[in-house]
């Protein structure tokens, strides 16, 4: 049976949510779940469920993989608002 690393998906968590700018307050109410919670996902004390996983995958536009493998830089696709215009 395979069991997920919950601190390597806390930090590929952290890496997201940082590299796009946003407070663990600010993602876990555009997640529907409480700051807490969500801290506990980050720091490793708690699993992440599948429908938490595929929400974080929408809202970065990830795949699954990023998250919950074990690599040192996810990638987070940019956004509208992280596009820049050419100069």
């Amino acid at each position: 049976m395979y069991t997920w690393d919950r601190k390597k998906i806390g930090k590929n968590l952290r890496i997201m949510r940082v590299k796009k700018d946003l407070s663990q307050a600010e993602l876990a109410e555009a997640l529907g779940v409480a700051q807490g919670h969500y801290s506990n996902i980050e720091s490793g004390k708690r699993q992440l469920s599948l429908h938490l996983l595929a929400m974080i995958c929408e809202k970065y536009g990830v795949n699954p993989a990023e998250i919950i493998a074990d690599i040192d830089e996810p990638s987070t696709s940019p956004g509208p608002e992280d596009e820049k215009a050419e100069v």
